[in-house]
């Protein structure tokens, strides 16, 4: 359905389904073709933060699409790869339909976050961590270093309806 209602740009379909998807699954991490519509839309609604911490989250469950979807050259990764949704590949499996409906404002937007300080950062230390994860096996440092990974986000702040507009 996220793609569904990004495709037909209905914003306000897309915010009834996140609110019901929010609550229904309220412990889904979801997947990047979903993030990437859902994020988008957020950027749409004006609701930038949101939509921020919604791109930020879709970079780190692939590191590969962003950049692909701008048009960058990108190499793969020596990391461990939680997930076959990290694949460097999954952006080949993105529906025309999809990328068609992403817009040129919409690609500003994102490289925008992308190439901001903060993305970097999280999106570094990500990197270092999951290099490291692919070489360790002592379970204890491994708990350390996932942990760690899962509070990279925190450094965004997420409010609603914060008042930062795209005008």
């Amino acid at each position: 359905m996220f793609a569904l209602f990004f495709v037909l740009n209905d914003l306000k379909k897309s915010e009834q389904y996140f609110q019901w998807y929010a609550k229904e699954f309220d412990n889904d991490v979801g997947e990047p073709v979903q993030k990437l519509c859902w994020a988008i839309s957020l950027y749409r609604m004006d609701r930038l933060d949101e939509a921020r911490y919604r791109l930020a989250d879709l970079m780190l469950t692939n590191l590969y699409m962003i950049p692909r979807l701008l048009g960058e050259n990108i190499k793969t990764y020596d990391i461990w790869h939680s997930s076959s949704d990290a694949d460097y590949d999954f952006y080949d499996y993105i529906y025309d339909e999809i990328l068609a409906a992403i817009t040129a404002d919409d690609k500003k937007w994102i490289k925008t976050e992308y190439d901001s300080a903060v993305f970097q950062r999280i999106r570094q230390r990500y990197i270092e961590i999951y290099a490291h994860l692919k070489n360790v096996k002592d379970m204890p440092l491994r708990k350390k270093l996932l942990n760690e990974s899962y509070t990279l986000l925190d450094q965004l702040e997420v409010t609603e309806n914060s008042g930062k507009s795209k005008n």
